[in-house]
């Protein structure tokens, strides 16, 4: 099998694009009562969201990645649990939230007992 000229342009290309992939800072939204933390950072050139949630001592989980346009984490807190719904958006100038897409739920002892940083 010969690879053609343009075939190793375009794979060349794809090469780089996925090389020069970066992940810059966004910013840290407080929930549960400001007792966690959840990073945010952009990757560029994609354009995605990836989150990370964290209580800045014991743990930080990678919780996944999305399209700020289209999808988002909520976070709510209840006893020991945090529960995790990746979530879609609307179309509507107020980004009203729609469809579940996916469900978590974390133990905040057992996250806290793992030191995963």
């Amino acid at each position: 099998m010969q690879i053609t000229r343009s075939s190793r342009l375009l794979y060349l290309a794809l090469i780089v694009l996925l090389s020069s992939c970066t992940k810059t800072y966004r910013g840290t939204a407080h929930v549960c009562d400001g007792k966690l933390f959840v990073e945010i950072f952009r990757i560029v050139p994609i354009g995605g969201d990836i989150d990370y949630l964290t209580d800045s001592a014991n743990f930080r989980i990678y919780i996944g990645s999305s399209d700020p346009e289209q999808t988002t984490y909520t976070y709510n807190c209840e006893g020991d649990s945090v529960i995790i719904k990746e979530v879609t958006l609307g179309r509507e100038s107020n980004y009203t939230l729609h469809k579940v897409l996916s469900r978590k739920a974390y133990s905040l002892e057992e996250l806290k007992n793992k030191h995963n940083y």
